[in-house]
């Protein structure tokens, strides 16, 4: 019976073990240690052990990106500063990491410029996230609403205008808050956005390896992807320079 009992503890406390082990808060908690000690691999792997499970978030997402930073892998730490800044794009800490990490990057590209009322569009739906501008379209809906109703029962002709006019005016920034968070949902859920990870690689005329180098990038430089044929992606960077490279020398954000 001794025996027995003895068995059913070692059983219950390994299970209670793995259990602990597996806890994803009790991970990150773990990782977070390993960061502190300048044990970089190991949080490295902690991170992503969370990834891993489909645990998700800005926070995580920022760690990993400030290990691999750490341990001098800025392709990756601007890859998962990129994913993290698209779940929570007005955190300072983020967004002042990032452009530190950019600092490191060899490849100083020029953007084309774009047409400004384009660019502030874009600024404006990447500042903040798609549920914030959604619960502000939802305030100024009511808002609307309510408004128009004051229009329908007010009997002063005073404040039908004023009612009125504010009501039309509520609606319409109900509506490009609305278009804000769809353009907002649309980027962050966007695969078309990649970092080449390689400390360098040439950029082909055509999907062959045997192809012409048409020029060369280096890690931690932002691509948009436009194509893809077999395991190659067709690329444009910033400048609007287009070429070929293979699925393996960059990750999607």
């Amino acid at each position: 019976m001794k025996r027995i009992c003895l068995i059913l503890f070692i059983i219950l406390f390994s299970k209670t073990l793995l259990f602990a082990q597996s806890d994803p808060t009790q991970i990150f908690k773990q990782a977070n240690e390993f960061y502190a000690q300048k044990d970089y691999v190991k949080a490295i792997e902690n991170y992503n052990h969370l990834i891993n499970q489909g645990i998700i978030s800005a926070n995580i997402y920022f760690n990993l990106a400030n290990s691999y930073y750490r341990n001098n892998n800025i392709g990756k730490a601007i890859l998962y500063y990129n994913r993290a800044k698209r779940l929570d794009p007005n955190d300072y800490d983020i967004n002042s990491n990032l452009q530190i990490a950019k600092l490191k990057t060899i490849d100083k590209i020029q953007p084309l410029p774009k047409f400004f009322l384009t660019e502030w569009v874009e600024d404006i739906s990447k500042s903040q996230s798609p549920e914030t501008f959604g619960v502000v379209s939802i305030i100024f809906s009511f808002l609307g609403f309510g408004l128009l109703t004051l229009y329908i029962y007010s009997r002063k002709a005073k404040w039908k205008r004023i009612s009125f006019f504010s009501g039309i005016v509520s609606l319409l920034i109900m509506i490009a808050f609305l278009l804000l968070a769809f353009k907002g949902n649309s980027y962050r859920l966007s695969d078309n956005e990649g970092i080449v990870i390689p400390a360098s690689i040439y950029i082909k005329s055509s999907p062959d390896k045997s192809s012409t180098d048409l020029f060369i990038l280096h890690e931690g430089t932002e691509i948009e992807v436009l194509d893809k044929v077999s395991n190659w992606s067709r690329i444009r960077i910033a400048n609007g320079n287009q070429g070929w490279i293979e699925d393996m020398d960059f990750e999607k954000i």
